[in-house]
């Protein structure tokens, strides 16, 4: 699996809590 700049819901539930708050790569598709 190669670096992708589309990832899945799934993924994004477990990564974004680690990215820069920032920096803003995907917008919001879902509230907290």
């Amino acid at each position: 699996m190669g670096y992708s700049s589309s990832l899945s819901d799934q993924e994004w539930e477990i990564i974004e809590p680690l990215l820069p708050k920032k920096k803003k790569t995907k917008p919001p598709t879902w509230t907290k």
